[in-house]
């Protein structure tokens, strides 16, 4: 399918196409299978069963709907077939709006911001170039249908097509602390484990020699040791 089929299918028209003009506009995409002939419609079965076998393994979130809108994506570039549940939820989403630029020749020389949380953003191009300027989408679906792609040159931004994730929004503001504090709270003496007994000291040391015993003389006492006379020395 070349660019002007697909133009068509945008419902871009095609003899102001074939004068060399370029189109851009938002267009209304009623159904899941007109969604499925424009941005898929080109997929071989080959590609649309690798498609499925990668994308079954993939997470798209835990919002509600991520898991009939995952079966939606299959559908249009993979090889599942819809429920009829499915297709009854693609109802709820569709018509959808999406922003398409038609062109012979689609020229990229600036820099180009799309988002964030814009529409559906596709570019069907027979030659697109970038000449010095690049494609940078937040939070925005891209697609790209081209013919031909030439690349003349590089501008001051270092990729030609860049999809970011739109930053989060700022979280509230955490409620003001108390102005007062009071005073920890004192913790408990330590005490031995049983009472009398207190781990931490030392044994005791010997005790030093006793005296000589006396004699025992009968009469309840003492009788106190011989004393030696000493000696005498006489001038």
């Amino acid at each position: 399918m070349n660019y002007f089929l697909r133009a068509q299918a945008l419902g871009h028209d095609i003899s102001e196409l074939k004068k060399g003009k370029t189109i851009r506009s938002t267009v209304s995409v009623r159904t899941i299978d007109e969604f499925k002939s424009i941005f898929g419609g080109e997929a071989t079965a080959e590609q649309r069963k690798a498609y499925s076998e990668q994308f079954a393994a993939a997470r798209l979130g835990d919002f509600p709907g991520a898991m009939a809108i995952a079966r939606l994506s299959e559908y249009v570039w993979g090889d599942r077939q819809l429920s009829p549940a499915d297709a009854e939820f693609a109802e709820s989403v569709f018509p959808l709006r999406i922003e398409a630029v038609s062109g012979q020749n689609v020229t990229i020389s600036t820099d180009e911001v799309i988002g964030p949380g814009a529409v559906p953003f596709h570019v069907n191009a027979g030659t697109l170039t970038f000449a010095g300027g690049a494609l940078t989408l937040f939070n925005t679906v891209l697609t790209v249908s081209a013919d031909t792609l030439v690349v003349n040159s590089s501008g001051s931004t270092p990729y030609h097509i860049g999809i970011f994730g739109a930053a989060g929004a700022q979280g509230t503001t955490g409620s003001t602390g108390s102005s007062t504090s009071g005073q920890a709270k004192h913790g408990s003496d330590s005490s031995a484990p049983s009472p009398g007994i207190c781990t931490g000291a030392s044994d005791g040391g010997p005790g030093g020699a006793g005296a000589a015993g006396g004699r025992w003389n009968g009469r309840r006492r003492w009788k106190r040791p011989a004393v030696p006379p000493r000696d005498h020395h006489h001038r």
